[in-house]
């Protein structure tokens, strides 16, 4: 670094510090032009431009390329950048249509793996309608001995009614049922698994006044032909945890 500290030294004898250099005649004395014979050469920029004698030409500005090339490559570089930007959008385009550039599990064929024709279905399957049985040991925990659900599935679409689910439950040590009975709405579906919530709720046993809260969440998956399992939600302690399916 210790040439950067002699260089102003030095730029300030060329200045005008130190005795001043002969260059010769003043480009600017009487008569003088910048571009007149026997000029010196000037450190300073003239004060107003002087045209040379003869006859007249246009001057690009000193350090630049003149008016014309510079609008054609600008024009150069707005068409590569518009090809740049199209590129990049063609390519977009192209992975949003295939899934993605590799990376994502096997591909049969050249083509890779095929976009889905039609859009997922949104009403309950065929194999969930009908009426579906179950039983559980109840909670010594909420006064229980015993619970029954009962579930019967008449189809629909995801977002109405699809159902009525019938839970019985014994309270211990008598014959009192404190059950609830609810209208269920297919909520939410991922392949074998349902979501169910109850849009209306009442008490089982109407002679007895319950309060039976609708807005209960229910979560289902289908086992096999003849069996769904009943995940945790909103159902009691000691609820069954899988439902049969009632022939007929």
């Amino acid at each position: 670094m210790a040439g950067d500290r002699v260089r102003p030294r030095a730029v300030a004898d060329a200045l005008g510090a130190g005795p001043a250099p002969d260059f010769g005649p003043s480009p600017y004395g009487p008569g003088g032009t910048p571009y007149g014979p026997g000029g010196g050469t000037s450190y300073l920029p003239p004060t107003a431009p002087v045209p040379a004698p003869g006859p007249k030409r246009p001057y690009a500005p000193y350090g630049g390329p003149p008016a014309g090339r510079a609008r054609r490559r600008g024009t150069g570089v707005a068409f590569g950048v518009a090809g740049v930007a199209l590129v990049g959008v063609l390519v977009a385009v192209l992975i949003d249509q295939h899934g993605g550039s590799g990376g994502g599990g096997g591909s049969s064929g050249s083509g890779g793996k095929s976009p889905s024709t039609s859009a997922p279905a949104d009403t309950l399957p065929d194999a969930w309608l009908g009426t579906w049985y179950g039983e559980g040991p109840g909670s010594a925990l909420e006064g229980s001995d015993g619970i029954e659900v009962t579930l019967a599935l008449t189809g629909g679409k995801r977002g109405s009614t699809v159902g009525r689910q019938v839970s019985n439950v014994r309270v211990a040590g008598t014959t009192a049922d404190a059950g609830c009975t609810e209208d269920l709405q297919l909520s939410e579906m991922q392949g074998d698994t349902m979501a169910f919530v109850a849009v209306t709720s009442t008490p089982t046993d109407t002679s007895l006044h319950l309060q039976c809260t609708k807005g209960r969440h229910y979560v289902l998956s289908m086992s096999d032909a003849t069996h769904l399992r009943l995940d945790a939600g909103s159902q009691a302690l000691g609820s069954p945890t899988a439902l049969e399916k009632k022939s007929g």
